[in-house]
């Protein structure tokens, strides 16, 4: 798959996490920290969400989805994750499924900032750990906050 390289706006925007674990609640701080008005959904929630991202502890409902830009599907539940995109996708948000990156509408890469400079790196969902590793060489050759 041939990904399109963009930076988005999220100021604002409504998006929704799906599961409250380590890997939701990296997603869900990222989203905040990029402006979005971030919910989550989840039964249990980890430590680190930001204050201002609105939790809902129940399970997901097909109706959480409505009205948002970008879904996070992040259960350990492969098949919720997928029944999660599908009505994502059939009410027009962009799905990243954090369990099967073939399955994504986007996926996040690997990045860093310093100042105004965003890096990032991708390897189109193959190779995470070497997207990591050229990241962390470019954060201690340029220096920013990953």
């Amino acid at each position: 798959m041939l990904l399109y390289p963009v930076f988005l706006n999220l100021k604002g925007r409504s998006v929704l996490v799906v599961g409250a674990g380590p890997v939701g609640v990296r997603k869900a701080r990222g989203l905040h920290a990029a402006g979005a008005k971030v919910s989550v959904v989840a039964q249990v929630f980890s430590q680190g969400l930001p204050a201002r991202v609105r939790r809902f502890k129940r399970r997901y409902r097909s109706s959480d989805v409505r009205g948002r830009l970008l879904v996070v599907a992040a259960t350990d539940d492969a098949t919720l994750n997928a029944r999660i995109a599908r009505e994502a996708r059939s009410n027009g948000a962009l799905v990243n499924r954090t369990d099967d990156a073939s399955a994504c509408d986007y996926q996040v890469p690997a990045g860093f900032r310093k100042g105004k400079l965003a890096v990032a790196v991708s390897t189109g969902g193959r190779n995470p750990a070497l997207a990591r590793r050229i990241r962390l060489d470019l954060l201690l050759r340029y220096g920013g906050k990953s």
